[in-house]
């Protein structure tokens, strides 16, 4: 239980200590709201897998990309 209103009660915040919980070969599924940097990057740095929606204001070029398989 997490209080409802006021600072830490968004989504990012809420989800802080859940992340604790995440270890790695974890799989985290999440909505474009998840998809920062920094999220990112901490995920990778503890071997956790992910898949998030791209956010709406990014733009990838798929042909540019290495493929992989």
């Amino acid at each position: 239980m997490d209080p409802y209103k006021g600072k830490g009660t968004g989504e990012h915040g809420l989800f802080q200590p859940l992340k604790e919980n995440l270890t790695r070969g974890d799989a985290m599924v999440a909505d474009s709201y998840y998809a920062s940097y920094p999220l990112i990057a901490d995920l990778l740095c503890h071997g956790v897998d992910f898949v998030f929606e791209q956010h709406g204001g990014r733009r990838t070029d798929f042909r540019t990309g290495e493929k992989l398989g």
